[in-house]
C-alpha cells in the first residue's frame, strides 16, 4: 500500500511493459515528451527487461533494462509519476531491475549504467552506482537525433 492525499492507494508491480499506449500516455503525463506508436512499440519490445507499476490500472511507475544481454545493461526510462515519487516506488523499480539482471547475466564480469537526471544521483548512488566523471571514467555524454 502506499499513502497518497490520505487514501490508501494499491499499487501492483509487474515485471512486464504496459500497453504501449499507456506507456505513450505515461511519458507525456510526466512531462518526457511525446513519442510515436511505432517508437514506443519499438523500446518496449526491445527491452531486456521491464517494470511497470500500476494504480487502479493506470500506469504511475516504469523502468526497463536495455542492452546486450552479456557485458553491458542499461538502465532506462525510470519514471515515477509525480504524485507517487518519495514513496518508495522508483527505489523498488531499480531493485526489480537490477534483480533480473543479476538472475539473468552471464557468470563474470558486466556494466549497468545509466544517464541520471541533473539532481538524482544521490538516488542512484544509494543502489552502488558511480558519479561520473572519476579518475578512470570520463562524463557519459549523448547526443540526439532529429
Amino acid at each position: 500500500m502506499t499513502q497518497n492525499n490520505h487514501l490508501s492507494i494499491e499499487l501492483s508491480y509487474r515485471d512486464e511493459a504496459p500497453p504501449v499506449a499507456s506507456f505513450i500516455q505515461f511519458r507525456a503525463d510526466c512531462g518526457w515528451g511525446t513519442i510515436s506508436e511505432l517508437q514506443a512499440k519499438r523500446a518496449l519490445d526491445n527491452a531486456l527487461f521491464s517494470v511497470t507499476v500500476c494504480a487502479d490500472q493506470k500506469v504511475v511507475g516504469f523502468g526497463r533494462v536495455i542492452g546486450d544481454g552479456a557485458l553491458n545493461y542499461y538502465i532506462q526510462d525510470l519514471i515515477v509519476d509525480p504524485a507517487f515519487r518519495n514513496q518508495q516506488v522508483g527505489s523498488k523499480i531499480l531493485s526489480r531491475l537490477m534483480a533480473q539482471i543479476k538472475e539473468y547475466k552471464l557468470p563474470g564480469s558486466a556494466t549497468v549504467g545509466l544517464m541520471s537526471a541533473a539532481g538524482k544521483e544521490a538516488f542512484y548512488q544509494q543502489f552502488g552506482f558511480t558519479v561520473r566523471p572519476t579518475d578512470v571514467f570520463g562524463a557519459g555524454m549523448t547526443m540526439d537525433l532529429d
